[in-house]
């Protein structure tokens, strides 16, 4: 999986794109944007999630952990 990275007025988004989201992925991309801020000392203002179907429970995860899931674009 990969994680684009959009800067724009100095905040960071972090942008994945997935065919299909489940759980374990929502909980693996907020691991990502930790790891991040770690490397880059810079904390996301934004975590996006881009996909055509995601779980229910993922989307209840994404919710938990502050991350914004686009379905059906």
């Amino acid at each position: 999986m990969d994680v684009d990275v959009a800067i724009r007025d100095g905040k960071v988004t972090l942008i994945e794109v997935k065919s299909h989201v489940g759980p374990s992925d929502v909980y693996t991309f907020k691991r990502k944007a930790e790891l991040y801020e770690e490397l880059e000392g810079r904390k996301p203002s934004r975590l996006l999630l881009v996909t055509l179907y995601a779980e229910e429970k993922a989307i209840e995860a994404a919710k938990h952990l502050g991350i914004e899931v686009y379905t059906k674009i």
